[in-house]
């Protein structure tokens, strides 16, 4: 917020600061789908990036993304339905 004249007004967002805090990336959650390795790990990447393919662990090509359970994210108190509307 900015103060002018003594009236307060609200700074408008610009592409290179709209919804950005620090350098906010996806986590996603890989394992290894080889049965000797089953290494399991974290990797923040944008969602335009290609997934990882090579476990860090063994080395081979055998990667894959798994199915995340969320952030938790859930919405308590009075005045939220539990539909979400």
């Amino acid at each position: 917020m900015t103060v002018h004249d003594g009236r307060a007004y609200l700074r408008r967002a610009t592409p290179a600061t709209h919804g950005r805090v620090g350098s906010r990336v996806p986590t996603y959650e890989n394992k290894c789908t080889r049965p000797e390795c089953g290494h399991e790990w974290e990797t923040e990447q944008r969602i335009t990036e290609e997934p990882v393919k090579a476990c860090p662990e063994c080395g081979e090509g055998t990667a894959a993304r798994l199915a995340s359970g969320g952030s938790g994210f859930s919405l308590k108190g009075e005045g939220w339905a539990k539909d979400g509307y």
